[in-house]
């Protein structure tokens, strides 16, 4: 049997034992189109391990710890598989009863994040609320963004005034589209290190 037909068959298998199946009461990530092989086994280790308790993809998951899209871009590999094994936060439990073809797939196969180019508060749409939601990121002290991508207006690899700016020419002075991904939603195709980026998979429908 070829290898291509092998890959199918997985693909099959993990479908129809639920991909995106999760343990009672908490929420399933979907997949996505153009997922690959590794990332839906990512995915289907996130969704069936529970991670979804305290970790989100996409926007979806608890809060507890940290968000895991692009996760292999965040951290370490080694750094990700220790903290899998031994966690060093208590409220964490083990989770060495993994394999270790399970563990490389959370490492390897999280999928990238994706995001609306200028929604920086994240609901959805572009408006002057975003240019604020920059500003108060910047002076406001305490403010956050669920995606500092998607805050990063003109695409530059920072947050700064100059998204505020950016998004308020693209409203009001006819500067034209943002940079993708705009004005729909989808991956960042510049390479920055900006990728701690868990926006909102319901406002990309």
């Amino acid at each position: 049997m070829g290898l291509a037909a092998l890959v199918v068959i997985a693909i099959l298998t993990l479908t129809v034992i639920g991909l995106t199946s999760a343990p009672a009461g908490l929420a399933a990530v979907a997949a996505r189109n153009g997922m690959t092989t590794t990332q839906l086994s990512g995915l289907e280790v996130y969704n069936t391990q529970g991670c979804a308790a305290c970790h989100t993809i996409d926007g979806v998951g608890g809060t507890g710890g940290p968000g895991l899209s692009r996760a292999g871009f965040r951290w370490d590999a080694a750094a990700i598989r220790k903290q899998i094994l031994t966690p060093k936060d208590a409220s964490m439990p083990s989770y060495a009863k993994l394999s270790p073809q399970q563990i490389d797939a959370i490492i390897h196969g999280t999928p990238e994040g994706i995001f609306r180019r200028g929604d920086a508060n994240a609901d959805g749409k572009i408006d002057i609320a975003d240019a604020v939601k920059v500003l108060a990121y910047l002076f406001g002290g305490g403010a956050t963004l669920a995606c500092r991508d998607a805050a990063d207006a003109n695409d530059d690899g920072k947050v700064d005034i100059a998204d505020a700016v950016k998004i308020l020419a693209h409203l009001f002075a006819g500067a034209g589209p943002l940079p993708p991904p705009f004005p729909g939603c989808g991956v960042d195709p510049s390479s920055d290190n900006m990728v701690d980026c868990d926006y909102p998979a319901d406002k990309c429908p």
